[in-house]
C-alpha cells in the first residue's frame, strides 16, 4: 500500500443565521459598506497600474501607497 500519496484537501462550509438588533445591523450595513468601498478602491487601482504598466502590483507596492496616504 502506497502512503505517500500527497497532502488531502478538505473544504468545509458551515452556514450560520444571525438576528441582529437594530443598532448591531446598522453597525454591520456600515461596516461592511466601508469593507467595500475599500476593495472597490484597491481594485480599481490595481487595473489602472495594470492597464498603464503591463504587469499587477504587488504586496511591496499597495502597502507602500496605503502608508504613504496614497
Amino acid at each position: 500500500m502506497d502512503w505517500n500519496v500527497g497532502p488531502v484537501i478538505v473544504n468545509h462550509a458551515v452556514k450560520v443565521r444571525i438576528y441582529p438588533t437594530a443598532a448591531q445591523a446598522e453597525l454591520l450595513a456600515k461596516t461592511l459598506g466601508c469593507k467595500r468601498w475599500i476593495w472597490n478602491y484597491w481594485l480599481e487601482e490595481r487595473e489602472t497600474y495594470f492597464h498603464e504598466h503591463g504587469n499587477t502590483t504587488g504586496f511591496k507596492y499597495t502597502s507602500a501607497k496605503i502608508l504613504k496616504g496614497t
